[in-house]
């Protein structure tokens, strides 16, 4: 798979208004903000390289942002910037670029194969699709007649739609055109450099997550001067910014006792409570003290974590797969399974 005109490397501008199709078809309308400049140079760098090293016509990166849309976040081609502009001169829309997105929810995008390789069928993905048509790269926003003269222009034979993923969930795919086929090994190759784009974003993700609750713990510090206010904003925090299940802040006092001072689950008030009706205590709160001391709590990760602490400050943390591990002796081990399952 080789062609013998140079690559021409196309950067995205970021936080643009989508719009209207040519076909005066109404699609929703969104606002997808700029991603990172790492981020936006690591997904360049992948459809540049794809663009290079396979030789292919063209491939570009999507990511899967709120409203399940799909934008263009990067893109290269192997044919002159100006033939492209021509071409969407003619269709009077751009082709490739910011305002290239599929809607996953509207229904005039679902034969389109971004929005399918990304989808799936009957709940499952598949790890690529191919076709021979460029029309189906393209729909709706193009007639296939159209599509058919650029295929024929450019002399592209296939396009490939491979989604990425991120702890098993969908979070874009890499499009890639060729005038060749693609060989298995074209396509472990592509499946690499997509799995290469999925780490990108969840590093990216991570230190965002990261620097908003930093954000939160700053403001905290500047406003807030009731301790247990500030306690629990910090757990709520946690929760919704980091995207985790619950989080609490126990404090450990001079008599030994441990005390859970504040907590948030992402779990309705409701739902809560009547777990701990089922298990006839608290799992949270100011009415849940520990004590150190008791020989049934030392079993409980929190006691290990202390005295792991207290004989090697570098021991920072414990982790363990069961939330029994947690609630020990306090909670039966049946309710605390259970409310783990769901």
């Amino acid at each position: 798979m080789s062609e013998s005109t140079p690559s021409n490397v196309n950067r995205i501008p970021t936080g643009q208004l989508f719009g209207t199709s040519p076909l005066n078809e109404v699609v929703p309308q969104g606002y997808f903000p700029e991603i990172s400049p790492r981020l936006q140079a690591v997904l360049q760098e992948i459809v540049t390289d794809v663009v290079a090293k396979l030789g292919c016509v063209g491939a570009m990166v999507t990511t899967l942002e709120q409203g399940n849309a799909l934008p263009v976040r990067a893109y290269s081609l192997r044919f002159s910037v100006d033939l492209l502009e021509r071409l969407e001169r003619q269709a009077g829309v751009t082709l490739i670029g910011p305002s290239a997105v599929v809607y996953l929810d509207h229904p005039r995008y679902r034969n389109n194969i971004s929005a399918r390789s990304v989808t799936g069928q009957n709940g499952r993905v598949e790890k690529f699709l191919i076709t021979e048509k460029l029309s189906d790269l393209f729909s709706p926003v193009v007639p296939a007649t159209f599509a058919d003269m650029v295929q024929k222009m450019t002399g592209i034979r296939h396009i490939i739609a491979l989604p990425f993923f991120i702890e098993g969930q969908v979070v874009g795919n890499l499009l890639v055109a060729t005038r060749d086929h693609f060989s298995q090994r074209d396509i472990d190759f592509l499946t690499a450099f997509g799995q290469q784009a999925a780490n990108a974003i969840q590093s990216q993700r991570r230190l965002d997550q990261m620097q908003a609750l930093e954000r939160t713990v700053l403001d905290l510090q500047s406003h807030l001067t009731d301790e247990t206010l500030m306690l629990q904003t910090l757990v709520k925090a946690i929760v919704q910014k980091l995207n985790y299940f619950g989080a609490a802040v126990g404090t450990l006092e001079a008599d030994e006792k441990f005390p859970l001072r504040a907590y948030f689950f992402d779990l309705a008030p409701d739902a809560l409570a009547k777990l701990e009706a089922q298990g006839g205590i608290y799992f949270a709160g100011p009415q849940t003290t520990n004590d150190l001391r008791d020989p049934r709590f030392q079993t409980n990760l929190t006691y290990h974590a202390i005295q792991a602490a207290r004989h090697n400050a570098e021991n920072r943390f414990l982790l363990s797969g069961s939330l029994y591990d947690f609630f020990r002796p306090l909670v039966n081990k049946d309710i605390c399974d259970r409310l783990q399952r769901s």
